[in-house]
């Protein structure tokens, strides 16, 4: 076959008269290696060669024969991942099994062109004896990966676009604008509300625009009766409600329908009674989490009721153990307001962090809750809500339940919803539903509320 002499640059410009940067042509004659306008094939990088994308590879077919040997450039690129095993304090059998998953994939594909993530995955799924989760920060650093977008998706992204599909598609380019305005992208500017908001909104707002798609052809249509009707009819009216109410405020915003017929609807609320936790489950609590970490979370969410999400996003540069303060972050991820943190759970922050410096030294991972996912990742990500959860459910409690109960004590104590606002940071109606439960003697029903 030759050689095989590929014009650099070919395929931008087919003019045979200019190339694609306005210079004149290669000069007419034989293709060979001599001229300074064709390269060898060895000289071009490999993915400037691959036209289509790879059908998936069948790893299970491979992984059972023996396999090449490694080139010099994957060598050296499995030592570095040994070294770097070693300088992390990686378990033996977790850097074992990263150190097979490498070596298989390099052997049969070389270090040439990157490595597709979804290869490292489907080799992981061979057995408890290959892993591939530290290889994508430690491929990435090194250019040697192409990432799977379809892995890495916003969930809610991808939720909102499940729910698109469900909607009738004579009623879709409504509901699109309707989605763009949640987002801020409408007419006028507003504040974007989140991926997760928008698909738990989309989510209430489906079933009712399902049932009113045979029977209307634009939402313009739809009269106060048909909302009232699908509010009545709902099993989670507050979410139907307001997401209806959002919907055609938002259409009547964008001049996309004159009338909205959710403004007058009403339904009644339905407000659950706050219950504490049996005390025989609260007793001894910390004592019987195992970890260090799991100690923290659940002190710092019976003791101080902070929420899940919140703990998971707090930063070590939040913690101030000299002044014995804790920052807490809002959504838009500033600092909102300051908890003064007890001697009892700066004890156990102290703990955790005096093992986490043994255990992980050269972790670089900001936030204050790490595991051994996400110690060691550059991108620095916060613990999954998975895997905060586990340390309740080694308990037998759900964490918000903690929560609750550690409000509602407070409640119980004092009769003051100012005091249960700055303790705990909550919005005045919250801290009156506090009170409502734990006092419900001096809350009375209104003998004419509907």
């Amino acid at each position: 076959m030759g050689q095989g002499y590929v014009r650099a640059g070919a395929g931008i410009d087919s003019s045979p008269d200019r190339t694609a940067s306005g210079a004149q042509s290669p000069p007419k004659g034989p293709r060979t290696a001599d001229s300074p306008w064709y390269l060898p094939r060895w000289l071009l990088p490999v993915s400037s060669l691959a036209l289509f994308a790879a059908p998936p590879r069948h790893w299970e077919v491979l992984h059972q024969r023996e396999l090449p040997a490694l080139s010099d450039r994957a060598e050296a690129l499995r030592r570095e991942l040994a070294q770097l095993a070693a300088r992390q304090k990686w378990r033996p059998r977790v850097a074992s099994a990263h150190q097979r998953t490498l070596i298989t994939i390099t052997a049969w594909l070389g270090v040439d062109a990157p490595i597709e993530e979804a290869d490292l995955w489907a080799i992981a799924r061979l057995g408890n004896a290959y892993n591939a989760r530290r290889l994508i920060p430690f491929l990435t650093e090194r250019g040697l990966l192409i990432a799977d977008h379809l892995r890495h998706a916003d969930p809610h992204r991808a939720g909102v676009a499940r729910l698109r599909r469900r909607i009738p598609g004579h009623l879709l380019p409504e509901v699109d604008v309707w989605i763009a305005v949640l987002r801020g992208e409408g007419r006028r500017p507003s504040r974007p509300f989140s991926w997760k908001t928008v698909n738990g909104s989309l989510g209430y707002a489906t079933p009712v625009l399902e049932s009113w798609g045979p029977s209307v052809t634009s939402l313009r249509e739809i009269t106060k009766a048909h909302v009232q009707k699908a509010v009545d009819n709902a099993s989670g009216v507050d979410g139907v409600f307001t997401a209806l109410r959002s919907l055609f405020k938002a259409l009547k915003r964008e001049r996309v329908i004159f009338h909205d017929p959710a403004r007058s609807t009403t339904f009644t609320f339905r407000v659950a009674i706050r219950r504490p936790v049996p005390s025989d489950r609260l007793v001894g609590l910390i004592d019987r989490v195992p970890t260090a970490s799991g100690r923290v979370a659940v002190a710092l969410t019976a003791i101080h009721a902070l929420r899940a999400h919140t703990i998971r996003g707090t930063l070590l540069s939040d913690l101030n153990r000299s002044k014995g303060t804790l920052g807490v972050r809002g959504a838009s991820g500033r600092q909102t307001r300051l908890v003064y943190l007890d001697d009892f759970t700066l004890s156990l922050i102290a703990t955790m962090l005096k093992e986490r410096v043994a255990r992980w030294p050269h972790s670089t991972n900001s936030h204050l809750l790490v595991t051994r996912v996400t110690v060691h990742d550059p991108a620095g990500p916060q613990m999954s809500h998975k895997a905060f959860q586990y340390f309740f459910r080694c308990l037998g409690i759900n964490a918000e339940q903690v929560r609750i109960d550690r409000i509602l004590d407070e409640a119980r104590a004092t009769a003051d919803p100012v005091h249960l606002m700055t303790v705990f940071g909550i919005a005045e109606d919250t801290a009156m539903d506090y009170l409502a439960s734990a006092h419900p003697e001096r809350f009375h029903t209104d003998p004419i509320a509907p």
